[in-house]
């Protein structure tokens, strides 16, 4: 939980941070593109994100509740 903290709390003062450097020699539109790089290297990121215990990610999400003892919640099901 103190990781997603430091996480949010770094995005919230890189991102301006980055705004205030490029806002003069690149303007508002060199902002706007270095932002949109930055989304879609995260985007392409998040394909390599992995639960831990998963091999190489490719586990359906019922096989994982099985693995760990935990029942499987469907979709209608709350909670």
């Amino acid at each position: 939980m103190a990781l997603l903290n430091v996480g949010a709390g770094a995005a919230a003062f890189v991102g301006p941070a980055v705004a205030s450097l490029l806002l003069g020699p690149d303007g508002p539109g060199g902002v706007v593109v270095t932002f949109a790089v930055l989304y879609v290297i995260a985007a392409v990121m998040t394909r390599f994100l992995t639960a831990p215990g998963d091999i190489a990610g490719t586990a359906p999400p019922s096989d994982r509740a099985a693995e760990t003892g935990a029942a499987p919640v469907s979709a209608g099901e709350p909670g």
